[in-house]
């Protein structure tokens, strides 16, 4: 299934080192070859009121969540964090369901 990258996760790309971009990218490129269950304890997905969460773990001593959604046979990535805390800001998913229902609402 192909993976649409949307312009807020662009931005979030540009945003961090080329090595976490990478790798970033790498754990994407593998839903989009359907070889999900190779992200391995490293990119744990889960489902959080409709949308899905990457887990990407310890990058150069930081951890990533990517967060997509499922739309016309595609994955959407339309959210992307550098996680900080413990507990994921309630407003980032929020901020990914917003982004995920315009995205069908409009594509």
């Amino acid at each position: 299934m192909e993976v649409v990258i949307t312009e807020y996760v662009d931005a979030f790309l540009c945003s961090v080192t080329e090595a976490a971009g990478d790798r970033i990218l790498k754990k994407l490129g593998l839903l989009e070859e359907d070889n999900w269950w190779l992200l391995g304890k490293d990119g744990i997905i889960e489902k959080i009121d409709g949308i899905y969460k990457l887990n990407i773990r310890k990058c150069l001593g930081c951890e990533y969540r990517i967060f997509f959604g499922q739309h016309r046979g595609r994955h959407w990535a339309v959210h992307a964090i550098n996680k900080k805390k413990q507990k994921i800001d309630r407003s980032d998913i929020k901020l990914a369901k917003e982004r995920m229902k315009w995205i069908i609402d409009n594509i």
